[in-house]
């Protein structure tokens, strides 16, 4: 359609589209936008990775880049409301803090390793079992009342003498077993 002299044309941001750059390598904070543009939204998309990025801002000239979908990276948090996280090969860890869970954090394959700390059973009567359905190794204060599997260890932080620091849970139930002073 022909515009006359006096209309005047307005365009709005959306007419203005960048293709994706495509490149064989991430983004940095120096790759801005094309000439003429904001940039914000630009897509860069690096094949030889299989990685997508968006650009998000930029802070003093510095370009800001977040890689979208399956992304790895260094994240303040991950949360799951519904479903779960999975690591189908790798790994899911900590190097300061914890992997909290409300119900179970299982391994199909592998192992789940604290480095440097400590496996935590918050609950009275929980701890480490050994296998499904396998024995336990529960601490707690007081004799032991847990019912546990045949072979299951008890650790009591309140025995006083060679004989209640120690229990192995037998056929018929909780055995002190005496330790050396």
């Amino acid at each position: 359609m022909a515009m006359n002299s006096t209309e005047i044309l307005q365009l709005s941001p959306y007419d203005f589209y960048n293709p994706p750059i495509i490149s064989k390598r991430n983004p940095t904070i120096n790759d801005k936008a094309p000439l003429g543009s904001t940039g914000l939204g630009q897509i860069w998309v690096n094949k030889a990775a299989n990685t997508v990025f968006v650009l998000t801002s930029v802070v003093n000239n510095h370009a800001i880049w977040t890689q979208l979908g399956g992304a790895t990276g260094t994240f303040t948090s991950v949360t799951a409301s519904t479903g779960n996280i999975v690591a189908t090969l790798g790994n899911i860890s900590t190097t300061a803090g914890s992997i909290t869970s409300a119900t179970t954090v299982t391994a199909t394959v592998g192992n789940v390793t604290a480095t440097n700390g400590n496996f935590l059973a918050s609950t009275a009567d929980t701890g480490l079992q050994l296998g499904v359905g396998g024995p336990i190794v529960v601490c707690g204060a007081g004799v032991p009342t847990a019912a546990a599997a045949q072979g299951s260890l008890y650790l009591r932080t309140d025995g006083s003498s060679t004989s209640t620091r120690l229990y192995v849970r037998g056929t018929a139930g909780w055995i002190a077993i005496t330790t050396a002073s």
